[in-house]
């Protein structure tokens, strides 16, 4: 009777320990994780061939597993998201953090378009546009016939202008659409993307990328570099500060620098990050 109830028990842990060979190992390197530029990267290890996952019950979605690691992206909302994790059979919860919005998007692509359109104006066109200004003032507070021809005939070159300069800005505008929530390519050229994780409206980061090579370039630089302080201004930093030290670290990387610090302007980070190919600006909110 004792010799059989042995054996049972060696048949069990058999059946356990052969159950177990075909479950995989699932772990995570943090239990909460926070954005890092536009994205929180959730890294862990297992011995499955792919990972499945679940965002706050939105879809599944599964992920190749390379070397027994894998880093699934979660672009940040402005509340506290869940992720559910399983690999044959092992499951997993983990956490996401909320993230701050620099901006809401539609005052940031008014505000951005509008600038940069602005910019393309020839400087005759800029000092036509500032006496409209001036013009239009004194009509509402002295209103006179010889006022208000000057106001239109003035309106008008100035809406001539702006038409051609949109034209010149055309590809380098921020849609006037909303983007749909999650992370996208909101300008794309030959010489630099601006990239955005829109959540509801809101702003939760933003990507510029430059190619390296493109860098080099003075035209490129400056396509660049108006694009930049536009959207530093748009997010509320002090553009004039941001673009100094950007200078900085960047010249510290040509002298052969290997590491550069973040830059910080009211309330806002700017990281940036270096590829063989792509030079990677990320802004978010402290």
């Amino acid at each position: 009777m004792q010799r059989k109830t042995i054996l049972g028990v060696v048949a069990a842990a058999s059946v356990l320990a052969l159950a177990g060979c075909g479950r995989a190992s699932l772990t995570t390197t943090h239990e909460t994780y926070h954005q890092d530029g536009m994205v929180a990267a959730v890294k862990g290890h297992t011995n499955a061939s792919k990972v499945t996952y679940q965002v706050d019950g939105h879809t599944k979605e599964s992920l190749a597993v390379h070397n027994g690691t894998f880093v699934i992206q979660v672009p940040t909302t402005t509340k506290r998201q869940s992720v559910k994790l399983a690999a044959n059979g092992s499951r997993k919860t983990i956490h996401v953090s909320a993230a701050k919005s620099l901006t809401d998007y539609q005052s940031l692509q008014k505000s951005f378009n509008q600038a940069l359109t602005g910019s393309k104006l020839s400087k005759a066109d800029q000092g036509k546009a500032m006496a409209l200004q001036k013009a239009a003032a004194s009509l509402k507070k002295q209103p006179t016939p010889e006022a208000a021809a000057q106001v239109g005939a003035l309106q008008r070159d100035v809406q001539a202008a702006m038409t051609t300069a949109k034209q010149q800005a055309k590809g380098q505008l921020l849609p006037v659409k909303t983007p749909a929530n999650g992370v996208s390519d909101v300008v794309s050229t030959k010489d630099y993307r601006i990239r955005m994780n829109v959540q509801n409206g809101q702003v939760l980061g933003a990507t510029m990328i430059v190619p390296t090579k493109s860098f080099k370039q003075k035209a490129t630089q400056k396509q660049f570099g108006t694009s930049f302080a536009l959207l530093t201004n748009g997010v509320g930093a002090d553009s004039k500060s941001v673009m100094k030290q950007f200078g900085k670290e960047t010249k510290s990387v040509k002298s052969g620098s290997s590491s550069i610090d973040p830059i910080y302007s009211k309330g806002v980070k700017f990281t940036i990050g270096l590829s063989p190919a792509d030079i990677y600006i990320f802004v978010v909110k402290q």
